[in-house]
């Protein structure tokens, strides 16, 4: 089958790149610079130099391919003014000129989305998310349904809000730690109760290439990549207590309602945000042990008096 993927050098494309490719697929994949070009290479599939807001170049590899994985997204704006509205914008956009160009080039290829679980209210993969001004990427998920209807087979991948390798740091927790560092305390919403699934980039790899090839999942569907159903966030404190000197205090947010950025904006400046919206989340309680593996790494130097 030929496969054209976007976001293949990263984190959890290289493992869909891998995987495929060793499963005999033909894979070309956007590379946005040398270096992600050279990853593809070693990796075995065909780069082609562009990025994810090109629409002409997705338009083109889409249509000569059986089928398309997206997985390319611009996380990097998200903390800039606006940020998240034009990374979901930008992603709209080439979901559409994808889909629009299978859709010309015959029926039955397949299109897998990348989205995630926050503001999956329910937390099952039967479930629409939530709309709104905080659910941004549930209106791609919309977009992508209508695709279902006109011939084209649509698979939607909600990830776990931490996604984790041994090689990468997930900006999430690592974040988190730099702002404790900074601060000389850990900080946590209200009880600490809201939890963060996760799941090995490895094996959300291998979710995508199983959505591939089996005749089990069918257009429509909405697959959950979860492999730890989630660590309570009160819980970070305490495990990091046990393995380095601490100031022994935890900060409590009474704040129930906050958007992803301005959570994230609150603990780098360790100050208020009046932004807020509805906290939603997984139930949960297992310890993701991958995750304190790459805590370790980050802060075995760390000694906060």
């Amino acid at each position: 089958m030929k496969v054209f993927i976007t976001g293949g050098s990263g984190l959890i494309g290289s493992y869909i790149v891998e995987q495929l490719v060793a499963a005999g697929h033909t894979v070309t994949s956007l590379a946005r610079s040398d270096a992600s070009a050279s990853k593809l290479t070693s990796l075995g599939a065909t780069p082609v130099r562009g990025t994810h807001t090109e629409l002409s170049i997705l338009a083109e590899n889409a249509a000569a391919a059986d089928a398309v994985i997206h997985c390319a997204f611009n996380h990097g704006i998200f903390l800039q003014p606006n940020g998240i509205v034009q990374a979901n914008e930008e992603d709209r956009a080439a979901i559409t000129a994808m889909c629009d160009a299978l859709v010309s080039s015959g029926s039955g290829k397949t299109f897998i989305n990348s989205s995630g679980l926050i503001s999956n209210i329910a937390g099952d993969e039967f479930s629409a998310k939530a709309e709104g001004p905080h659910a941004l990427r549930a209106l791609s998920e919309k977009i992508l349904l209508g695709y279902s209807e006109r011939g084209i087979r649509t698979i939607n991948i909600r990830l776990a809000t931490i996604v984790h390798s041994a090689t990468s740091e997930h900006p999430f927790i690592t974040g988190q730690i730099a702002a404790a560092k900074k601060n000389g305390f850990v900080g946590y919403v209200g009880e600490g109760s809201n939890v963060w699934p996760a799941v090995h980039a490895k094996d959300a790899g291998a979710l995508y290439a199983l959505a591939l090839t089996s005749d089990k999942i069918k257009s429509g569907s909405n697959l959950n990549g979860i492999a730890e159903g989630g660590v309570q966030r009160r819980r970070l404190p305490s495990s990091l207590q046990r393995r380095w000197v601490w100031r022994r205090r935890a900060f409590h947010l009474q704040m129930p309602w906050l958007t992803l950025a301005s959570l994230v904006s609150f603990f780098k400046r360790g100050g208020t945000s009046r932004t807020v919206i509805q906290r939603s989340g997984l139930v949960g309680n297992q310890l993701d042990r991958t995750c304190l593996k790459i805590w370790k790494t980050t802060v075995i130097k760390w000694n906060v008096k």
